[in-house]
C-alpha cells in the first residue's frame, strides 16, 4: 500500500496491487506443491499437482486477499517441504532451522495452523537423525518469540495479536455472533464449487491418500478443529486446500498409470501425462465457472463494489 502512495496510485489502483502482491505470493504454494511432489511421487505428480492446486476454484478465488490465511498458506507449505529432509539435497540442518522459522511465522500470523505445523514439522523432522528435531523446534520457538517482542512494541503487550483472539472468539464468543453453521458445512461448500464433479474428486482423494497418507494428516490437522468451530468461512479452509488438490492429483495420476498399463499408453511421457491432467481439471473449472448451476455466486455483490468504487471516487 505504502509504495502505492509514493506512485501516486489512486485508492482504487492501490486495492488492485495489493490483490496481485497477494495473488503472487499464493503461486508461492504452488511452487511448493511442485517440488514436493516432484521429490516424493515422480514428475508426473509433479505437474499434475502444481496444475490443480493453480485449477482449484477455492485457491483462485481467496488467494488475491489480503487475510492471515493467504498469508500463513505458503509459509505453512514451504515450512513443512524443508522440514522432509528425506530424499533432499543440500545442509539438513539448514533445512530444518529454515523450515521452524517458516512454521513459527505460520502460526503467529495463523493460530489455528499449530495443529498442522506442529504434527506435520515433527512428524517429518522425527525421521531425520540427530539434533534436527531439536533445531527445528528451537528455531520455530525464536520465530514465535519474534513475533511476539513485536506485538509487544506495536500494540502494547507480548502476543496481543494472539491471545486477544483466542480471549475475544473462545472465551467471550464473539465469533459465534457471526452466524453457526453445522461441523459439515466445509464439506457442503466444497460440493457446492465443483457440484456433479465432487463425487470423482472426493474418490480420487481418497485413492491419492491410500499412496500419501501422510498429506491427509496433514489436511484432517488443519480441517478438524475448524469442524468443532460454530462459525464457518470458506477461507478458514484455505489452508488446507493445497493438501486436498494434492491428494487428488495423485489420485488421478495413480488413474491415468492404470489406464496407460491397460491399454498400452507407455509412449506418453509422465510430465505429459502430468499435464494432461492438469489440463483437463482446469479445463473442468473453467467449464464451471462458465456453464454450472452455482455461477451466479461468481458474480454476487459485484454491484455492491462497483457502487463503493463509485463513492470512493467522488
Amino acid at each position: 500500500w505504502w509504495p502505492g502512495g509514493l506512485l501516486d496510485l489512486d485508492p482504487v489502483a492501490r486495492v488492485r496491487a495489493v490483490s496481485l502482491a497477494f495473488a503472487a505470493w499464493s503461486v508461492l504454494s504452488v511452487w511448493a506443491v511442485y517440488r514436493w511432489a516432484g521429490r516424493s511421487f515422480g514428475p508426473a505428480a509433479a505437474v499434475a499437482a502444481a496444475g490443480l492446486n493453480i485449477a482449484s476454484i477455492e485457491m483462485a478465488h481467496i488467494g488475491s486477499h489480503p487475510l492471515t490465511e493467504t498469508l500463513a498458506t505458503p509459509l505453512l507449505r514451504w515450512g513443512l517441504y524443508l522440514a522432509d529432509t528425506s530424499g533432499a539435497r543440500g545442509n539438513a540442518r539448514a533445512r530444518c532451522i529454515a523450515a521452524g522459522m517458516l512454521l513459527g511465522a505460520c502460526v503467529f500470523l495463523r493460530i489455528q495452523l499449530a495443529p498442522a505445523a506442529a504434527i506435520g514439522g515433527l512428524l517429518l523432522a522425527w525421521r531425520s537423525p540427530g539434533e534436527r528435531p531439536v533445531v527445528l523446534v528451537l528455531s520455530a520457538a525464536a520465530m514465535l518469540l519474534a513475533g511476539g517482542m513485536l506485538d509487544w512494541v506495536t500494540l502494547g503487550t507480548p502476543f496481543q495479536s494472539v491471545w486477544l483472539y483466542v480471549h475475544l472468539n473462545i472465551t467471550e464468543g464473539v465469533v459465534s455472533q457471526f452466524g453457526v453453521e453445522p461441523w459439515y458445512r466445509y464439506v457442503a461448500w466444497w460440493r457446492d464449487t465443483w457440484d456433479l464433479l465432487f463425487v470423482p474428486m472426493l474418490g480420487l482423494a481418497l485413492l491419492g491418500a491410500w499412496r500419501a497418507p501422510v498429506l491427509l494428516v496433514y489436511a484432517a490437522a488443519i480441517a478438524v478443529p475448524l469442524f468443532v468451530i460454530g462459525h464457518k468461512e470458506p477461507r478458514f479452509a484455505y489452508p488446507a486446500m493445497p493438501f486436498a488438490m494434492m491428494l487428488v492429483a495423485l489420485g488421478s495420476v495413480r488413474v491415468v498409470q492404470a489406464v496407460q498399463h491397460r491399454w498400452a499408453w507407455a509412449g506418453m511421457s509422465p510430465r505429459a501425462a502430468g499435464a494432461a491432467i492438469a489440463g483437463a481439471w482446469l479445463a473442468a473449472a473453467v467449464l464451471l465457472g462458465l456453464l454450472s448451476p452455482g455461477r451466479p455466486r461468481w458474480s454476487a455483490g459485484v454491484a455492491t463494489g462497483e457502487a463503493l468504487r463509485q463513492v470512493n471516487a467522488d
